[in-house]
């Protein structure tokens, strides 16, 4: 099934078949298309196109585009976090870059600039948790508890996720030259079911690196899904910048305390885990 885009230039272009069809009656009806009725069918035409332009301008400024609509789901914390990043932008991984540049985006169009330091930061909270297009309810609920290191409640069957800790926030001389992951840490409930994780290639064109998932209080098959020998390649194409990795997460219905399992990068000749 197909839709109709903008109803209003639709609206027009149905008109005015419909009245083409009855002035075409009346033109012929004597069997004759006289000067004066050519010039009139004539001069309808750039009419029609005027009217449609309108209709299309009009449908334009009445589908206001959410600016939230490609703003990454994070807290208010996070936001601050990126846009406060002092590493200048050339030497920014392309997804960083990418990141920066549309949260600066957003903040120019919604408060007026792209200076983190000069806005409200509690109308910048509303905007930023309140226009969240995925887990809202989660993201504000946890803002507190996530400053002031509180664990979370959730209610049984609840799915929280949430990341923490960017990678680019770094110092340079700990973050790996080649790949690194976007957050250093990640919350997650059993409710969820999985977790994605999002693994930055740091080179200008085609790399490759290994991830794998190692134990320490969560066990790989009772608590989660390790990643199988077969999936520990990732492969970057020349233009890639990131890749996204999921693991899932086992949900046994049961109430168990908070488990920890590890994912890490490494060297695909050597095994070596990156620092």
């Amino acid at each position: 099934m197909k839709k109709i885009g903008k109803t209003k230039v639709f609206a027009v272009t149905t008109v005015f078949s419909v009245l083409a069809y009855v002035w075409m009656y009346i033109v012929l009806m004597d069997e004759e298309v006289k000067p004066y009725e050519a010039w009139i069918t004539l001069a309808l035409f750039p009419v029609l196109i005027g009217l449609a332009l309108i209709a299309d301008k009009m449908s334009g400024s009445a589908e206001k585009i959410d600016p939230a609509a490609t703003l990454p789901v994070m807290n208010t914390l996070e936001f601050i976090e990126v846009l406060k990043n002092d590493t200048p932008e050339e030497k920014m991984a392309p997804a960083e870059f990418k990141r920066m540049t549309t949260l600066k985006t957003f903040l120019k169009t919604e408060m007026g600039t792209d200076n983190i330091n000069e806005v409200n930061l509690t109308v910048l909270k509303e905007k930023v948790e309140g226009a969240a297009v995925t887990k809202k309810g989660d993201y504000r609920k946890a803002f507190g508890s996530l400053v002031q290191g509180k664990r979370i409640k959730l209610d049984k069957g609840e799915a929280f996720s949430n990341e923490q800790n960017f990678a680019s926030h770094l110092q340079k001389a700990m973050r790996h030259p080649t790949h690194g992951f976007h957050s250093l840490n990640f919350t997650v409930s059993e409710a969820c079911k999985q977790v994605k994780v999002v693994v930055l290639n740091k080179v200008s064109g085609a790399s490759e690196v290994g991830i794998r998932t190692k134990d320490k209080t969560a066990k790989a098959g009772k608590d989660y899904h390790a990643i199988t020998e077969d999936k520990q390649k990732l492969i970057f194409g020349e233009k890639e910048d990131e890749q996204d990795v999921y693991i899932n997460i086992v949900d046994d219905n049961q109430w168990t305390e908070d488990r920890e399992f590890s994912i890490e990068l490494f060297d695909l000749k050597t095994g070596v885990a990156f620092e």
